[in-house]
């Protein structure tokens, strides 16, 4: 292949072949016959088709989420660098396992049916929600999406994209934590009431204790001694009450100087000694 300078001032691609026909008597070559053939059309196309290969491969190399191939068993047959980056384990190593064996156990049930859901429908699908398995035991939380993979119209494998949602779901968590907690005591507060009351209410949780309480001169406390001594006698109040009142409690600060515990499955007798505890 070479490139010549067209009459117009462009340059064209040609294949060139030929051979010497005649010699001079020095048997130097003095007559060579050959074909000049225009491949600029076809030679543009695979430069186009390499830089596209290029700028794929510089992506599935440098993306933050994990680009993946696997065949109808679930065995992985191709991952991107981020697969090593975020979960530790070699591309090598890896490389036709079972994605089976790197997700927690309580979530293959929910990715054998996410994973039969993208060949039988033959469509697009997304999972949010499950976990992966680090090298180092530790997990972390994935959403993918994925579609199959057609060849001739029959289904051969399944490839897709997974995108570590960890930090997200710390940060949902987070915020969640505050807007059901109370800032100084971290008991919960009345919104977190209102969202629960029907589940507490439930049948399940009968015989249900519910135990009401204020402190007592608590405005006292805050005008002879400060508010900040008012928040200090508040917090150690919340402090008492997760020590006397068993773990599956719910312990509310209501407002001010008032709160609620609802106690599930609790006996009559259980409650009145609960409550004389607390008056010690």
């Amino acid at each position: 292949e070479i490139r010549m300078k067209h009459k117009m001032g462009h340059w064209v691609y040609l294949l060139d072949s030929g051979q010497i026909v005649e010699y001079d008597k020095d048997r130097m070559p003095l007559i060579a016959m050959g074909v000049h053939l225009d491949i600029t059309e076809s030679k543009i196309l695979q430069l186009k088709l390499e830089a596209r290969e290029r700028l794929l491969s510089q992506i599935m190399e440098n993306t933050k989420d994990i680009i993946y191939k696997m065949d109808l068993k679930g065995n992985l047959t191709f991952l991107s660098n981020a697969w090593e980056v975020l979960l530790g384990y070699s591309l090598e190593e890896s490389i036709g396992t079972s994605v089976e064996s790197y997700i927690h156990p309580e979530d293959k049930k929910l990715l054998l049916e996410f994973l039969d859901k993208v060949k039988y429908s033959r469509d697009h699908e997304s999972l949010s929600d499950y976990r992966f398995k680090r090298a180092d035991g530790t997990y972390c939380v994935f959403e993918t999406n994925a579609s199959p993979i057609l060849e001739n119209g029959e289904i051969t494998g399944i490839a897709g994209v997974a995108r570590d949602i960890s930090i997200f779901i710390k940060k949902q968590q987070e915020i969640e934590f505050l807007s059901y907690r109370d800032q100084l005591t971290k008991l919960f507060n009345r919104h977190y009431l209102e969202k629960v009351r029907d589940e507490v209410k439930a049948e399940k949780n009968h015989p249900l204790g519910i135990i009401t309480m204020d402190v007592n001169d608590l405005k006292l406390v805050n005008d002879t001694y400060g508010h900040d001594e008012g928040d200090r006698l508040l917090v150690k109040v919340s402090d008492i009450f997760r020590h006397v009142f068993p773990a599956d409690s719910l312990i509310f600060r209501m407002g001010g100087d008032e709160f609620m515990v609802v106690l599930p499955l609790i006996e009559e007798e259980i409650l009145k000694q609960m409550k004389e505890r607390l008056e010690e």
